[in-house]
């Protein structure tokens, strides 16, 4: 269910269970994610045939063989079709690329603690 939510899935209250939700340990959700990064070629999943470069205004980790490149790229305001800022890192862990996605996509880093993630508190 995490991984569901730090992909940008909106979850209801009957999809979450228990409310309020104990809070999320920050560690554990990095944990989580690096773990899937290791198994997967792209997080957020490309659909089946989806190009990366489809992904022009969120973040997007692909493991090239254990070492991990995380992309970002921001649209134009006067014309969505052209990119106007991109950026790529590279990592040599999943958990390096989970860290930075938590903190670039979604605002959560061990300074901004606590956070939320869509109604979970992370600490």
């Amino acid at each position: 269910m995490a991984l569901q939510i730090i992909a940008g899935r909106h979850l209801t209250i009957n999809e979450l269970g228990l409310w309020p939700h104990p809070p999320v340990d920050y560690d554990w959700l990095v944990s989580v994610l690096a773990s899937r990064l290791a198994k997967t070629a792209f997080f957020p999943p490309l659909r089946p045939g989806e190009p990366v470069e489809s992904r022009s205004e969120a973040l997007i980790i692909e493991n090239c063989g254990g070492n991990f490149v995380g992309r970002a790229a921001q649209l134009s305001p006067l014309d969505p079709s052209v990119v106007q800022k991109a950026d790529e890192r590279q990592f040599s862990t999943a958990r390096e690329a989970a860290a930075w996605y938590l903190r670039w996509q979604l605002g959560i880093s061990p300074e901004r603690l606590p956070a939320r993630l869509d109604g979970w508190i992370v600490a």
